[in-house]
């Protein structure tokens, strides 16, 4: 007994008469063996032909579901020859002028943190010269350790205030352009006062031509951000106004009045 005649004693009467019906697909010794099991049952003329409507319902189902897949195939040839109901210029989503424009925006708030990432960097370097100045001139430890405590809490207030930019949030846009605000013409004032001391001969020429130099980059750094925060794609992802823009200039104004006025008036 080969393996189609073990298994052929198992399938029912249609599926033997459609092995029967159909030589071209099988292997010879299977079509031998389905005849062989064929014989072997004797079925009636009611069992065959039972076994017939069986396979012609099969055939008609078959049928059935050719003629469906061929209309779903001709109803999909005949969409990709129509014009498509979108304009090219949405289905190609790079060249999409909202998609040029989200694009254009990430790139601004990416400058802005990136240039904030540098002031940040900045302040590392003021914090490790503080700490330099105060060791040099035997300055109480605890004094240190407050100072550099000061200056790691406006830091770490800062990487907030950067995070919630970044989410964008708009009272943290409004803090961040009030911040750049404020530090912009407080650089500028220091940069004209340390210009009168040089002239002056107050202080030594190379310290003050150094800091004047670090003082003017961080100028062009602020107007730079400033520039960056007011484009119209970053204040109307923020939700911001021209007339909250001129609030928060006047805020930096007071602010660096009350907290600089020695300086400013002297």
């Amino acid at each position: 007994m080969n393996e189609f005649a073990k298994r052929y004693q198992s399938i029912s009467d249609s599926a033997l008469l459609n092995i029967l019906q159909n030589p071209e697909d099988y292997k010879p010794e299977a079509i031998e063996a389905a005849q062989v099991e064929w014989d072997k049952r004797a079925l009636n003329e009611e069992d065959i032909e039972q076994a017939n409507l069986i396979l012609e319902k099969k055939e008609a189902k078959k049928i059935d579901w050719s003629a469906k897949a061929n209309s779903i195939k001709q109803k999909f040839e005949s969409n990709l020859d129509q014009k498509p109901v979108l304009d090219d210029s949405i289905l190609d989503g790079w060249q999409t002028e909202e998609v040029e424009e989200n694009r254009r925006l990430n790139r601004y708030i990416n400058r802005i943190l990136g240039g904030m990432c540098i002031i940040l960097l900045l302040g590392i370097v003021k914090m490790a010269y503080i700490a330099y100045n105060y060791i040099s001139f035997k300055v109480h430890v605890i004094v240190i350790i407050i100072a550099e405590a000061q200056q790691l809490i406006i830091m770490t207030l800062k990487i907030v205030l950067l995070y919630f930019f970044w989410k964008r949030f708009k009272n943290a846009w409004i803090l961040l352009c009030l911040y750049i605000t404020y530090y912009f013409f407080r650089s500028i004032i220091n940069v004209v006062k340390n210009t009168e001391s040089l002239f002056e001969g107050k202080e030594e020429e190379l310290y003050l031509y150094l800091v004047l130099l670090v003082v003017m980059l961080l100028i062009g750094l602020y107007g730079a951000l400033l520039w960056l925060l007011n484009r119209p794609e970053v204040r109307q992802a923020y939700k911001v106004n021209r007339d909250t823009m001129i609030l928060i200039v006047i805020t930096a104004g007071i602010l660096l009045f009350a907290f600089n006025y020695r300086m400013i008036l002297g």
